[in-house]
């Protein structure tokens, strides 16, 4: 890479299988973690920094994503994660709303300058072990890895 650009990943361990359903616009993913037959949503954001008019809209714009995701299952065991940017707040007033419980405390910090931009929400399933990891290359990221344990 010549320089970094936005954008998140989502990695899985372990027998499991990870598959794409949709890609929803240039930075939100939707896809399915299959271990056996269980089976989580996860919907990977990278939302970018914003003007303060449109970080309400873009917030609704991924809680509308879930709620299509939980119209199709209630149960379903959903994940939504990634770099939400200056759009945080609103994020997570939304998906606390839906009943979502965030991996990580407000005053973590995920950025290598300070500042929670970086988040995992779950709802239906249990987040176990949250682990924001430092190690990563400068030249590659600025931000803190986080690594969860996700349990039915």
């Amino acid at each position: 890479m010549l320089q970094r650009h936005g954008g998140c990943w989502t990695a899985a361990s372990t027998s499991t299988r990870l598959s794409l359903v949709k890609a929803l616009g240039t930075y939100l993913c939707w896809t399915r973690l299959t271990s056996g037959t269980k089976q989580v949503q996860i919907l990977n954001c990278y939302l970018q920094p914003g003007e303060d008019a449109h970080l309400k809209e873009r917030a609704k714009r991924v809680t509308d994503i879930v709620r299509d995701i939980l119209r199709q299952d209630a149960s379903a065991a959903v994940v939504v994660c990634g770099d939400f940017n200056n759009h945080m707040t609103f994020v997570s007033k939304e998906l606390t709303k839906c009943g979502f419980t965030a991996a990580l405390d407000k005053e973590t910090y995920t950025h290598t300058l300070g500042g929670h931009l970086d988040q995992l929400f779950a709802k239906n399933i249990h987040i176990t072990n949250a682990l924001v990891n430092d190690g990563f290359d400068k030249e590659i990221t600025d931000h803190k890895c986080l690594k969860v344990s996700l349990t039915f």
